[in-house]
């Protein structure tokens, strides 16, 4: 196994990325009534596969923090989002400035009509993208050989006339409020860091990261400790009655987790441990 493991998470069928780095595994395969041909599935080993419906991709980070014992540095991305180490350069840095601008000004002329603006390489052909596949596999085990760096994020979203709170209060404000409560509770130290992500209005986003193994290990216990009581508070709370079958918290806690892995990034900055960010390619979508 690689010294860098990045978990591809699959729920269906679609093109497998595969390398010494790129593991596939297929997410909620314990309520999947099929295969997906060269994938694991996180129902093996010690899993949440179950929770799939709740907690989307970070079922695959559960099923790497208990099973993956080897890799010095353990990822996560999607089967339709990847890594890229594509570094932009200073012209194309000035056009994705001024298009964010562009649509922050759309969206207070015309609330709600600004569209969200990041840096990626969006669907390059099958040719192209093995280039930059072995490009960023290549980059990344040199950029981890000496441990230094904590942790990689993705670039950030920009939120058109948005706060990153008001984009996720989108959902419901009692979620957010939820979740600060119980860091206020259970992680204070990082109270502040959510608090600066939530009036920021961009974040690191899709729950994508590639972590050394005693900050995965920190990361995981700090977010599924809180996701488990978030659910508690809900169910507490009579916000929902039960979990897996009122479709209203559906993907409420993989949501959340986005708003918590943006934080525990923020956290490592302000801590001043090394946080690098890497572009996001999109293939097959």
């Amino acid at each position: 196994m690689s010294d860098v493991t990045v978990y591809v998470a699959y729920h269906k069928n679609a093109p497998i990325v595969h390398s010494s780095i790129y593991r596939p595994i297929h997410v909620g395969k314990a309520l999947s009534v099929s295969d997906i041909e060269g994938t694991i599935g996180d129902n093996t080993g010690e899993n949440i596969s179950t929770k799939n419906p709740l907690y989307c991709e970070m079922t695959a980070a559960y099923w790497a923090w208990k099973n993956d014992k080897d890799s010095r540095y353990i990822g996560l991305c999607h089967y339709r989002r990847l890594f890229c180490a594509r570094k932009p350069n200073i012209f194309r840095k000035l056009k994705l400035r001024l298009n964010c601008l562009k649509e922050k000004l759309r969206g207070f002329i015309r609330p709600g009509s600004g569209n969200s603006i990041c840096d990626l390489v969006s669907n390059p052909s099958a040719e192209r993208f093995e280039e930059l596949r072995k490009d960023f596999e290549r980059k990344i085990e040199k950029w981890t050989a000496s441990g230094r760096v904590a942790a990689f994020g993705v670039k950030p979203v920009c939120f058109a006339s948005r706060s990153v709170k008001m984009r996720f209060d989108i959902l419901g404000e009692y979620h957010t409020q939820v979740i600060e409560d119980i860091l206020e509770q259970k992680y204070p130290q990082m109270l502040d860091d959510y608090k600066k992500v939530m009036l920021s209005d961009r974040m690191s986003y899709a729950n994508m990261s590639i972590m050394r193994r005693d900050v995965f290990d920190r990361y995981c216990s700090m977010v599924f400790d809180v996701l488990g009581a978030y659910e508690s508070r809900v169910l507490q709370d009579r916000w929902c009655s039960d979990l897996y079958v009122d479709r209203c918290f559906s993907r409420l806690p993989g949501y959340m987790a986005e708003l918590l892995t943006a934080t525990f990034l923020e956290h490592l900055k302000r801590s001043n441990e090394s946080v690098e960010e890497l572009t996001v390619v999109t293939y097959g979508v």
